[in-house]
């Protein structure tokens, strides 16, 4: 990972990362010194692992969409129905 600083900026770039290129963060005018610290480096890569983390598991909780959620509802009705249809012809079988 390489990192640089200019003025109030710090750019992290991450080649070895499937999911980002380059983040870039904007420093607080307290914050600036000429060289970023190892600490400013490692605080910007636990918000860049949160974020990422935040973002998969959005995608894994994303609300279905109207019509999924009607396909799931007719495939449990047809489900139902094709068992009770089962149920009855084994009975009509042994009876």
């Amino acid at each position: 990972m390489n990192y640089y600083n200019c003025n109030k900026v710090l750019v992290v770039d991450h080649l070895s990362s499937p999911i980002y290129e380059k983040v870039i963060f904007v420093l607080k005018e307290e914050a600036m010194t000429k060289k970023p610290t190892k600490n400013m480096v490692k605080e910007a890569e636990k918000i860049i692992e949160e974020y990422v983390h935040q973002q998969f598991h959005k995608m894994d909780k994303k609300p279905k969409s109207v019509f999924l959620k009607r396909r799931d509802r007719i495939l449990n009705w047809c489900l139902l129905g094709s068992s009770a249809l089962l149920i009855y012809f084994l009975i009509q079988l042994y009876v």
